[in-house]
């Protein structure tokens, strides 16, 4: 029996980039082990779904909300993600406490997921990045106050990387474990 579906499918929404190098790193794992295509989600097509094995999607937070598009994408090709094995990694700033990365102790995957017709099997949070010198005058002045509020960094002249690069290799080699499994289960 050949396999119709090979490639696995990374789709990522990012608002300064951190959310792309996350899907990216992810990217890097698999394709030792896949063909692997990396999309921006408002450049994929939908109807290419079909055509892979797997869905990974990757999407940054802004102001305690996920991009309209994800939310979009996600209800309305929920029977689609669910027939696959699928991922879905929250990127925002407050999973830079590691116990804030869970569905259980993380409010904005939890407000995202609530009622939500898709159910990925792996659903974390990661911690994405604080690049204050990039932001307009009113989301440096806006994400301070979130971080006043937070007990984070409030110097405005810094950028600060708080991805945990070893927490994204570990989704990914879990992310590859659930594809193998259901592969073996497919073929076996």
């Amino acid at each position: 029996m050949t396999e119709a579906r090979e490639k696995v499918l990374l789709l990522y929404s990012t608002c300064d980039g951190q959310t792309r190098a996350i899907t990216e790193a992810v990217a890097e794992h698999l394709a030792g082990a896949f063909p692997v295509d990396v999309v921006d989600i408002v450049d994929f097509n939908p109807a290419e779904l079909p055509a892979y094995r797997a869905v990974f999607i990757g999407a940054g937070l802004r102001y305690g909300m996920f991009n309209k598009r994800v939310k979009r994408f996600t209800r309305r090709h929920a029977a689609a993600l669910n027939a696959v094995p699928s991922a879905f990694a929250g990127v925002c700033l407050i999973a830079r406490k590691p116990h804030k990365r869970s569905v259980v102790t993380n409010v904005y995957l939890r407000k995202f997921f609530r009622d939500h017709p898709w159910h990925p099997q792996i659903l974390t949070g990661v911690a994405g990045a604080l690049l204050y010198p990039r932001y307009t005058w009113y989301d440096r002045l806006a994400i301070r106050l979130i971080m006043t509020i937070t007990g984070g960094e409030t110097d405005t002249t810094k950028e600060i990387v708080y991805t945990d690069w070893e927490q994204v290799r570990q989704i990914a080699r879990e992310f590859q474990e659930l594809v193998e499994k259901n592969t073996r289960g497919l073929t076996g």
